[in-house]
């Protein structure tokens, strides 16, 4: 029986068919300023309104005894569409979560929820969604 040898290109292609001819992922980053303790709101523009999220990476810049990560479908009165653990050191996590800016616009609403003064540097990749 002949094997048949498969290249990672070919396979670029047909995932490429599958989504309907176009795989372009978005990658986002973001350095804070230093925040405050408590919940703090930090948008990041993706491009799109429609995304499907495939990582965040959250690094605090100073030792953080707890922090956490929310991810809200509108800057006021939204509602939280993912929730990290409390974190102590970095967080990464692969959450595959559909994203829509309920604002109307193409940004990505994140809550920090720290307890010690820190600036953070936040990445985002993800899959634009129509």
């Amino acid at each position: 029986m002949p094997r048949t040898r498969l290249f990672l290109s070919d396979l670029d292609d047909s995932l490429k068919n599958i989504l309907g001819g176009s795989m372009q992922l978005i990658e986002k980053s973001l350095t804070t300023t230093s925040l405050p303790v408590g919940a703090n709101v930090v948008d990041i523009d993706l491009g799109t309104a429609k995304a499907l999220l495939k990582t965040i990476r959250v690094t605090p810049s100073a030792p953080a005894p707890k922090f956490s990560v929310e991810i809200l479908n509108k800057v006021t009165d939204g509602s939280v569409e993912y929730n990290s653990l409390d974190q102590t050191a970095e967080l990464y996590d692969m959450v595959d979560l559909p994203y829509v800016d309920g604002d109307g616009g193409t940004k990505l609403h994140l809550r920090i929820n720290n307890q010690v003064e820190s600036a953070y540097t936040i990445q985002i990749r993800a899959l634009p969604l129509t």
